[in-house]
């Protein structure tokens, strides 16, 4: 089963377009806290990753969501695998299932 849960802070403010399809993306960055600490600055770092949304998602996102929420994601992760000058670039996609909002302790979302 292809399944990943984060929760994770919007490190921007969500990006809107729409194709040539009439399809609805919306991609955001968010930013996840490690568990730990880093040994050199005594601080915790984070991680950062790029998601994307389509139609329903997106546009939820687009009108709730703002650069610092908070978010819980349930996200599919795709292969977009090529070749480029005759090697393979192995590359990921994040695409949302779900998302909510966490607001004082409490989940808003889509």
């Amino acid at each position: 089963m292809n399944s990943w849960n984060i929760t994770g802070r919007l490190v921007a403010e969500p990006d809107t377009s729409v194709t040539k399809t009439q399809v609805l993306i919306t991609s955001l960055r968010i930013a996840v806290k490690k568990q730990y600490k880093n040994k050199e600055t005594g601080q915790y770092d984070s991680d950062f990753f790029m998601l994307k949304s389509f139609n329903k998602t997106a546009d939820y996102i687009k009108s709730y969501l703002n650069k610092g929420d908070m978010v819980e994601i349930e996200a599919i992760i795709n292969n977009n695998n090529y070749v480029k000058n005759g090697e393979k670039v192995y590359q990921d996609a994040y695409i949302i299932n779900k998302i909510s909002k966490l607001v004082s302790g409490k989940k808003e979302g889509f």
